[in-house]
């Protein structure tokens, strides 16, 4: 499949996943432009319920998944396209790392 932009071939892609660490309850955003979520890691923590959007804020529609009871260790994997951006909010200060493609 050639590029949009300039319909050649590539010759190779590479693509590598920025990631955002977080510890505390609130909401975090990961990006604030379209991006791809690829996974959230639980590290460990207070456990509380995780609710990702795809969305700028906490106050987002766009509910992607809720991760009501966290376990430490547990990875969820998501490859999907944010078309606004990516937040997460946590009901208490759980230990996870997300992981997305600008």
């Amino acid at each position: 499949m050639a590029w949009p932009f300039t319909e050649k071939m590539p010759e190779r892609v590479a693509s590598y996943y920025d990631f955002t660490n977080s510890a505390v309850s609130g909401t975090v955003t990961a990006s604030t432009t379209p991006c791809v979520l690829g996974k959230l890691i639980v590290n460990g923590g207070t456990m509380g319920a995780l609710v990702i959007r795809d969305a700028t804020a906490a106050s987002g529609t766009r509910v992607i998944a809720t991760i009501t009871a966290p376990v430490s260790g547990n990875a969820f994997d998501f490859n999907i396209r944010c078309n606004t951006g990516l937040s997460v909010f946590a009901s208490a200060a759980t230990n996870y790392t997300l992981t997305y493609l600008r």
